[in-house]
């Protein structure tokens, strides 16, 4: 599951969710099944290595310290990614089981409708997909639009694919998915964040359909979404943020709620909080201050786990996952114009500092990760208690690891293949990568499970 709590630092936007659903109208993908099955590689780890791995960059592991000191970024090749000492998977210390797969998605029959999406993948190697088609949601639409139309489970173990819901409406958004369950949201407005949200369910094991519909918020004539980054998928429960109150466009009020799948039941845990995750496998939050504001990671017991009012903050992109303990922030610097956060400072050369990097923030410590320099970013970020993965510009570290508990980078993984595309799973971490073929597009997907 590909999971995150996002920060971010612009101004909160009502429409929280971007619409990345599937359609009735397109084709229905045909997966390609391979003669010898699935390959399976089981990592044996060794003690690290003493001295860093090198990369594939023009730059061997780069401590980020010298590099900044020493070396001149002007020297350094324009997108590549430079990071702290790293090992590769079978280094680090965690065991895991390597499996790949594949599949090929046929391009839509009609023209004008954009390629399936794949939103969710799960460790029992069954992708999902939103297909769209043409639509105008009112006559006085002078064009069709593409709109979400269905949600497509494929299978590259049986070779199957099947509709997993016809989207009853003209707006609707994937939220999440584990082993057990798919989870999305769908509205009846003509345009998102008009007309009150409804959650949905699926549970695979007994094919029922569960849901329930998010309530008004004060200041709103409907219910709002916070987002798919504000909802958990964890075991049978789903842990999501309702917003209560907005004044001016803004978020003013908001509480945390645990939905249990198997009794349909939802439960308050706390008022003025939002964007759960998980610490230490149970659920966690962020606590509100009277106008938005974020002031500190709890636990539901009321455990502090963080404390904001020294969080790090950039003026372009900064963003940040919370794991475990720790908050994981990204964000990206121009050459001019930019805000460099104080434990920055002192890495930048005499031009200052341009790229995008990753910082680890424990509360009271905060060490640079990674950096992607000049035109290179890190795209995305998502955490689980333990991994914080980061997708990248660079070709050659297109996705880093950081594991926390044993303090290691991991920047390449044995048999990986990855474009940047990842998704945490019950079991571990997928990646695939993603290309262009004839009428259609394929999926290489390796299947990481952790021990």
């Amino acid at each position: 599951m590909k999971k995150a709590v996002w920060i971010y630092v612009a101004v909160f936007c009502l429409i929280g969710c971007i619409s990345c659903t599937s359609e009735p109208g397109a084709t229905i993908p045909q997966p390609e099944t391979s003669s010898s099955g699935p390959t399976t590689t089981r990592l044996s780890p060794t003690s690290p290595p003493l001295t860093p791995t090198a990369s594939g960059n023009p730059n061997p592991a780069w401590n980020i310290p010298d590099l900044f000191i020493d070396q001149p970024i002007q020297s350094v090749v324009e997108g590549t990614l430079l990071y702290q000492s790293t090992v590769d998977l079978v280094d680090s210390g965690i065991q895991a089981e390597i499996t790949h797969g594949s599949v090929t998605i046929p391009s839509p029959a009609i023209s004008n409708v954009p390629e399936d999406y794949l939103v969710g993948v799960d460790s029992n190697q069954n992708l999902y997909f939103i297909q769209y088609k043409s639509q105008k949601i009112t006559e006085q639409d002078a064009a069709s639009e593409a709109r979400p139309a269905a949600l497509v489970q494929v299978s590259l173990t049986t070779g199957e694919s099947r509709v997993l819901r016809l989207f009853a409406s003209a707006n609707a958004c994937f939220i999440a998915n584990n082993d057990r369950y798919v989870v999305w949201a769908e509205h009846a407005g003509t345009a998102l964040n008009t007309g009150n949200y409804e959650i949905f369910i699926h549970s695979f094991e007994s094919g029922r359909l569960a849901s329930f519909t998010l309530p008004l918020a004060d200041g709103s004539e409907t219910s709002l979404f916070a987002g798919a980054d504000s909802y958990v998928l964890h075991g049978g429960h789903l842990y999501y943020e309702v917003i209560d109150a907005v004044r001016g466009g803004r978020k003013t009020g908001a509480s945390l709620w645990d939905y249990d799948i198997g009794n349909q039941s939802a439960r308050l845990m706390a008022r003025d909080a939002c964007n759960p995750f998980l610490s230490g496998g149970e659920p966690a939050f962020v606590a509100l201050g009277p106008n938005g504001e974020w002031l500190e990671a709890k636990t539901e017991d009321g455990n502090t786990l963080l404390v904001f009012d020294d969080m790090e903050t950039s003026s372009n992109g900064w963003k940040a996952v919370l794991a475990g303990n720790y908050a994981v922030e990204s964000g990206r610097f121009e050459e001019s114009g930019s805000t460099i956060p104080p434990s920055l400072s002192e890495y930048k050369d005499e031009k200052g500092l341009h790229g995008a990097w990753l910082l680890l923030d424990s509360g009271n410590t905060k060490s640079p990760l990674a950096m992607c320099v000049r035109s290179g970013r890190i795209t995305d970020l998502a955490a689980t208690d333990h991994l914080v993965a980061a997708s990248t510009t660079d070709p050659d570290t297109p996705v880093l690891l950081y594991d926390m508990a044993g303090n290691h980078l991991i920047c390449t993984i044995e048999g990986e293949r990855a474009s940047g595309w990842f998704w945490f799973t019950d079991r571990g971490l997928v990646l695939s990568d993603v290309s262009p073929v004839e009428n259609g597009t394929r999926y290489e997907c390796t299947f990481v499970d952790i021990n």
